[in-house]
């Protein structure tokens, strides 16, 4: 909580002494591969987004991503072995907004072709977890549209849009 207090005070650099640190407590607590380390990747990727360091920002990030999709992977095994898991809706939630972020990025960085691909993964990943008719997915359904406008590609935006509007 430190360190969102630094971030939330614009001392960046404050904020990510704290992350640093927390980090490392959290890999010897949990794991490098646990939830509580994927958050704080999260965290430092959101954190050098808002520093304006989208190659740092996209690399924190995709560490993020593999964590929740490893955890994601691991927990439809246990489900399929008819183990519950109850991690199953934070990691799902965590790994859509990770994936999203990592969207946003591309949009940034001018990787438009990237962030389709990506937002293309976040519909799937949200119709898997929140099902076709989901507010969310026609949000995401809608931004691939614009980035198809953006691209000049007006069939695709088309079709994203038509598909936004009847959810």
């Amino acid at each position: 909580l430190l360190a969102l207090a630094y971030e939330k005070n614009k001392d960046l650099e404050k904020a990510l002494s704290c992350y640093q640190h927390v980090l490392k407590l959290r890999k010897l607590m949990f794991g490098e591969m646990s939830l509580q380390v994927g958050n704080i990747y999260a965290s430092l990727s959101n954190l050098h987004r808002r520093m304006d360091d989208h190659a740092q920002s996209l690399g924190w990030n995709k560490r993020a991503i593999a964590i929740y999709t490893k955890l994601y992977e691991d927990s439809k095994i246990e489900n399929s072995n008819g183990k519950g898991n109850s991690q199953n809706y934070n990691v799902q939630r965590h790994l859509i907004g990770s994936l999203q972020n990592q969207g946003g990025l591309y949009v940034q960085m001018n990787e438009i072709e990237r962030s389709i691909s990506t937002y293309l993964r976040v519909v799937e990943q949200q119709v898997s977890f929140l099902g076709e008719d989901h507010p969310d997915v026609a949000r995401t359904l809608n931004v691939l549209g614009d980035l198809y406008m953006a691209k000049k590609c007006y069939s695709e935006a088309r079709a994203s849009f038509n598909r936004a509007l009847k959810l």
